[in-house]
């Protein structure tokens, strides 16, 4: 059973990252309205290099100094920042770098509460399918948003910062280690950049005619932050080997018949997230 301070942490924490990747993504659309496609493209590449490749570093030092608390108020604090420079390409450095620091120091501290229950990783990973969503709708409606982003991320980091229940006690939790072989290693790690190579496939190349809707698209989003969040509520119900298993078949059999009946592409999101 998680404690409901661990909770009441984890849902903070899934609240901040909803706050982080909705500014990322409503920033980088603001700085591409007024730029050369160029110029755009050069900025995303810089973003998601940052964003994502330097969450490997960026772990390795938070194991080492253990500061994961620390770096997910920093990584509020420099997207944050991100919005304060005219300069595009510096923003986008600082907003890449804030979103590495946050993903690793937030995701760290709900992995420590989370335990053995999946329910606290996805109450983290869900709310950031949101915020990529509604950022570049948002920034594209509401251009203020660019003075209104940076001051509730301070707010954020500002809130973040002095809970010492994000903290403190409880970096004496550890997470088990694993004690594999290389061949086994190696399969692992083979199978998570194939799920994420089709992960990336499901959401920038497929496409279905409903999603130009808006209120399809906001459905679909909906799908997919459903599938994160509820994912491990139901993993931590039913078993996560017996509900990864019969998940991902029905998600197989069901964006097989989406080629013929695209409505089943909503639930086949739901159950591959």
């Amino acid at each position: 059973m998680v404690k409901m301070k661990h909770t009441k942490a984890v849902l903070l924490l899934g609240a901040a990252h909803f706050l982080v990747d909705f500014s990322c993504t409503a920033l980088l659309t603001l700085l591409s309205k007024s730029a050369s496609a160029l110029d755009a493209v050069l900025w995303a590449i810089v973003y998601n290099g940052l964003a994502f490749a330097f969450q490997l570093p960026i772990g390795a030092l938070a194991d080492k100094l253990r500061i994961s608390r620390l770096l997910s108020v920093i990584g509020c604090l420099l997207v944050a920042c991100g919005f304060l420079f005219q300069l595009p390409l510096l923003a986008c450095i600082l907003i890449g770098l804030g979103n590495a620091c946050f993903h690793i120091g937030g995701g760290r501290e709900a992995l420590k509460r989370g335990g053995e229950h999946a329910s606290q990783v996805g109450k983290f990973v869900g709310p950031g399918a949101l915020g990529i969503f509604l950022g570049p709708l948002s920034a594209a409606a509401f251009p203020w948003l660019r003075f209104a982003a940076p001051v509730l991320l301070f707010l954020c980091a500002a809130v973040l910062f002095p809970r010492r229940n994000l903290g403190g006690q409880i970096e004496a939790l550890s997470i088990s280690g694993l004690s594999l072989s290389r061949g086994r290693l190696a399969v692992i790690v083979a199978c998570m950049f194939l799920t994420v190579l089709l992960r990336s496939y499901m959401g920038t190349v497929l496409h279905y005619e409903f999603q130009s809707q808006t209120v399809f698209a906001a459905f679909f989003v909906l799908c997919i932050f459903g599938g994160k969040f509820f994912g491990g509520i139901l993993a931590d119900r039913f078993g996560i080997f017996r509900f990864a298993l019969i998940s991902q078949l029905s998600c197989t059999v069901l964006l097989v018949l989406s080629v013929c009946f695209p409505f089943c592409a909503m639930p086949a999101i739901f159950l591959f997230n």
